[in-house]
């Protein structure tokens, strides 16, 4: 299995005629069940499972100034394996395709880095919490306010019937449909 950047530039970009969608726009967001079983016989096959060759910025040691240098460039190889490798060793294997909107805020990068980062992956879920609200017929009374579902509550924007016509008027994390009428 390809890693994303192993495929060409020309392929990752390729577009559908009907809807200019991208033809291989899919995506692994590393939501992965294995069974026991399976897990157990991974050292089995651990020694067929190809490496990917990641091109990455090492820092390193000047020796002269003895300073750390933090290349803007590539300047080193990595060799990886990813958790996907194992796909074609299974005897089932399924695939769930969601909507990323709903299911991806992945945080992978410290706080400022402007992607996968503690502000992206806040942002996706308070906007996720606001398309619930909003689709269940709430709404909130200004643009400031800011509410996150706890996923006791909802997980996928059910349960919350009875935030229809209700006016959400501050920030809060919501817990239960009774934290509506204090709302």
């Amino acid at each position: 299995m390809e890693k994303y950047s192993e495929i060409s530039a020309e392929l990752a970009n390729m577009r559908s005629n009907q809807d200019g969608s991208l033809i291989y726009g899919a995506a692994n967001i590393a939501n992965h069940f294995f069974s026991t079983d399976f897990l157990e016989r991974v050292p089995s096959f651990a020694d067929q499972l190809e490496y990917h060759v990641a091109h990455k910025k090492i820092s390193f040691i000047n020796v002269s100034t003895r300073e750390r240098v933090f290349p803007k460039e590539p300047n080193g190889i990595k060799l990886e394996r990813f958790v996907f490798d194992v796909f074609s060793h299974s005897e089932a294997f399924s695939v769930l395709h969601v909507d990323r909107a709903d299911e991806f805020a992945p945080l992978k990068n410290g706080s400022g880095a402007g992607v996968d980062c503690p502000e992206t992956s806040r942002t996706a879920i308070l906007n996720q919490a606001q398309r619930f609200i909003t689709q269940a017929g709430g709404h909130y009374q200004d643009q400031s306010i800011e509410v996150e579902i706890s996923p006791l509550l909802s997980y996928g924007g059910e349960n919350l019937e009875k935030l229809n016509g209700k006016f959400i008027k501050k920030s809060c994390i919501l817990n239960s449909l009774d934290d509506v009428y204090s709302l």
